[in-house]
């Protein structure tokens, strides 16, 4: 298993990246992967320019309830020194979002 860092411990280490991803992901009224765990991930930004709310969480059992809503038009989130899977659900339709990963 890999060994998680923390933020100082990233800091000293004086850990930098000079690479990342970006990528479009079509998420389902029912659990998606957005992102599969990453031991090796700084940050992750997911982004939302739909006209629907994507909830998000960490998960596969995210739903509208329990997830972290990502709003219309133009929402979005960013997320630092988390490496494990991010999970999204529509309300039914399928949605795109932009997905980057440093």
């Amino acid at each position: 298993m890999a060994q998680r860092r923390t933020f100082p411990q990233l800091i000293s280490q004086k850990v930098v990246k000079k690479s990342g991803s970006t990528s479009q992901v079509s998420v389902l009224g029912a659990a998606t992967l957005i992102l599969a765990a990453n031991p090796n991930r700084v940050d992750l930004a997911i982004y939302n320019n739909t006209v629907a709310t994507v909830w998000i969480g960490f998960e596969n059992t995210v739903t509208a309830l329990t997830g972290f809503p990502i709003d219309i038009n133009n929402g979005g989130i960013a997320i630092d020194t988390y490496w494990g899977p991010v999970y999204g659900i529509t309300g039914g339709a399928a949605i795109t979002v932009g997905v980057i990963e440093i």
